[in-house]
């Protein structure tokens, strides 16, 4: 799920259209697990402007209830198939005992791309 449609449907598309229209970015610093991709933690958010009262509190509870997920891309390796890449890169995590990534989240990316708040 793209963050833009999980923050459409938690806060809904009036409240997005308002983060849109007063210009507000933020930039999200989030903890996921790499088996899943599940958000354990936000680490920290940036904004351009101040964000609404309460809002990242809301999103770190959200995050934690609705378990929602990103996934992790991965780069093919140079000379390896996605496979090889993916299972070299799954064995190295293994290896290090690392069963978590940190991953960034911004806002609005792509949502700004449509006429989704046009009259």
């Amino acid at each position: 799920m793209k963050f833009s449609q999980y923050l459409i449907d938690f806060k809904g598309k009036d409240f997005v259209c308002e983060l849109l229209d007063s210009g507000i970015r933020f930039l999200m610093i989030l903890e996921v697990d790499n088996t899943s991709g599940r958000v354990l933690e936000l680490k920290w958010i940036r904004t351009n402007i101040a964000l609404p009262e309460h809002f990242e509190e809301e999103l770190k509870c959200r995050f934690k209830t609705d378990s929602i997920s990103f996934y992790l891309r991965f780069q093919r390796l140079p000379g390896k198939t996605d496979e090889e890449s993916h299972n070299l890169i799954r064995r190295e995590w293994r290896i290090k005992k690392k069963s978590t990534h940190i991953i960034n989240v911004a806002f609005p990316g792509e949502v700004r791309t449509f006429d989704f708040c046009s009259p």
